[in-house]
This record gives structure tokens, sequence and C-alpha cells, in this order.
């Protein structure tokens, strides 16, 4: 068990500023938790979603959805790009969004 708990949520697409919190995160001492919303609203909402997967697979981060994710599902399942768009590859697995 790591020592201590590092908690990021509300970064709605702002790649940079997901990188400046990041900047004291240590995997070693801690423990990292994304409390949703990181997408929306900001120009990198992809970039973001990427280093959430990034941090889940190499860290072993805890991604929890918020209600933009989930906002951002149902959007996909309502439109024709859920199902026919080659530019989007939506993957649900423990709880998190990636493309």
């Amino acid at each position: 068990m790591k020592p201590y708990v590092y908690v990021i949520s509300d970064i709605h697409g702002q790649a940079d500023l997901f990188d400046a919190l990041l900047t004291d995160y240590d995997p070693v001492e801690h423990q990292l938790v994304l409390i949703g919303d990181l997408n929306d609203r900001g120009s990198d909402s992809k970039a973001c979603f990427l280093k959430g997967k990034e941090l889940v697979e190499q860290h072993g981060a805890v991604y929890l959805r918020g209600n933009h994710e989930e906002y951002f599902l149902q959007f996909l399942q309502k439109s024709l790009l859920f199902y026919y768009s080659p530019l989007f590859l939506l993957v649900m697995h423990k709880n998190c969004i990636y493309f």
C-alpha cells in the first residue's frame, strides 16, 4: 500500500493543466485517484483520456467515471458515430473510457 493518495478531478479537457497537476505526483509514493470529468470544455479531451489510460495501465491509478464521461457515453450511444465511425474506438474497462 502506498503511503499517500494523490487525487485529481475536473480537468475538463485541459491537457496542460493535467500535466501541471502531475508534476508533484510520484507513482512510488502516491496512489493516484482520478475523480472523473477529464473530458469536455477544454481543447484536448482526447489527450486527457489517453493520459488517464496510461496512468491506469502503467501506475495502477484509479479512474472513476464522472458525469461528463457519462454524458459523452450517452452521446455516443445515441449517435451514428458510436456504431459506424472508423475515427472512434470506445473501450469500457474498469469504469474507464479510452480512445
